[in-house]
């Protein structure tokens, strides 16, 4: 054999064994990653079934808490790119509404008007909460004065709480007074016969208390809720900006309310009184003057509704229902009515004179209470209800001659009392 031969022999035989081994490693190889699918495929299976099985027992279960944070971060930053950042500290709300609530049982209405700290037409309206009355006495806000008290019985007053500030918003609760300084913003608790008031809340521009709850806005476009002794705060809803949230009524559950936008367009939205579910619409976005001055009373809406001649109704609806009844047509627009039972208080102006009407919902009979003459379009004038008496509080024309003038229901306007220097008189 020659060399040359056997050197083609060694190469043939190492190349042989070298194969041998090639397939080996691709057997072994193969072997290797059927089992990796096959462990894989049972680890997806189990997932799967845990997911199901989570999902049914609960629907809402949050599968990402189940990812450490550094994790989450790097897949999001790293492999997605995006971009993550620390949560707030505070909590802003705009308008995400997706849902409409547009029926609630009537007991949601079920209102003891005896935990009710004001009527919400003393406290909405252009007067912003001057007069407000309990089972005993009338207390009205006097402007640089404070606080004074009313006897109905013996026509008694006396200043019960001095100060320079202007005050609103006033409720009375139990054995307490709420209100709000315009000049500082804040809002107050005080007893009754007491002089020392307690700041609650801060930026306040509405208040409103019923039952263990006291409502508010904030000038920044909160909305609030506190209780009435652990004083507490609750935001539940933040508007941007440039919005502006107005008060409409509660539920014995709900709070009401509006978003507007310097655009014209108004949103009507509710959310529960502890904010356990998102915001919801309770009627349909619309035009700031379609629908002018509404309020919910005891589940009835009250409003003023635009006509094709461009006057306007005022109109009352009963929560869910469909149905509008037509009270009054042509009727003045600058401030909101004040329910009372089945008594309607509202305020008409024409020919330079402004009046303080009633309706009676159920005959439909009218009545003028009290009037003032002399009155010029850019007044300031606001009608209150307190109890067996009613009032007609501000000013002739802005900048004007003050009016503070007050009768009882049962003379009339042809018995009238005036308020000046801390005193009534007829």
């Amino acid at each position: 054999m020659k060399l040359s031969d056997e050197y083609d022999l060694n190469e043939v035989e190492r190349r042989r064994e070298k194969g041998v081994k090639k397939r080996k490693r691709k057997k072994k190889t193969k072997k290797f990653f059927k089992g990796l699918l096959i462990f894989l495929g049972i680890i997806i299976l189990a997932l799967t079934a845990f997911v199901v099985t989570v999902k049914i027992a609960a629907p809402d279960f949050d599968f990402s808490t189940l990812v450490p944070k550094q994790v989450e971060a790097f897949v999001k930053e790293d492999i997605l790119g995006e971009t993550t950042t620390a949560a707030p500290t505070t909590t802003t709300t705009t308008t995400t509404a997706t849902q409409t609530v547009d029926y609630l049982e009537f007991d949601n209405f079920e209102f003891d008007t005896s935990k009710q700290g004001n009527s919400l037409g003393n406290l909405m309206g252009k007067g912003k909460g001057a007069v407000a009355y309990d089972s005993s006495y009338i207390y009205h806000l006097v402007k640089g004065e404070g606080i004074y008290r009313f006897g109905p019985e013996s026509e008694s007053y006396t200043r019960v709480y001095k100060s320079d500030s202007e005050l609103s918003s006033l409720n009375l609760r139990g054995d307490y007074f709420y209100f709000i300084n315009e000049d500082n913003g804040k809002a107050y608790k005080m007893k009754k016969g007491g002089s020392d008031p307690k700041p609650i809340a801060e930026n306040v521009k509405f208040l409103y208390v019923y039952a263990s709850n006291v409502y508010y806005i904030t000038k920044d476009n909160s909305l609030c809720i506190m209780d009435v002794k652990e004083l507490q705060s609750k935001t539940l809803y933040t508007a941007d900006a440039d919005l502006t949230l107005d008060f409409v009524g509660i539920s014995l559950q709900r709070i009401f309310f509006t978003e507007s936008s310097s655009m014209g367009d108004v949103k009507y939205l509710t959310i529960d009184n502890e904010g356990k579910t998102h915001v919801a619409y309770f009627m349909e976005t619309g035009d700031v003057l379609s629908i002018v001055s509404l309020e919910l009373e005891n589940g009835f809406f009250y409003y003023y509704e635009l006509q094709e001649d461009m006057s306007y109704n005022l109109c009352r609806k009963k929560f869910g229902s469909d149905k509008t009844v037509t009270l009054l047509k042509n009727v003045n627009t600058k401030d909101y009515v004040i329910i009372n039972s089945n008594r309607l208080y509202y305020s008409s102006y024409k020919d330079s004179k402004f009046r303080m009407r009633e309706l009676n919902m159920n005959s439909g009979s009218k009545k003028t209470l009290l009037s003032v003459s002399g009155v010029s379009d850019d007044n300031t004038l606001a009608c209150f209800h307190g109890g067996d008496y009613d009032f007609i509080i501000g000013e002739k024309s802005d900048g004007g001659e003050k009016v503070y003038r007050g009768s009882c229901v049962y003379t009339g306007s042809t018995n009238t009392m005036n308020f000046k220097d801390g005193k009534w008189k007829y």
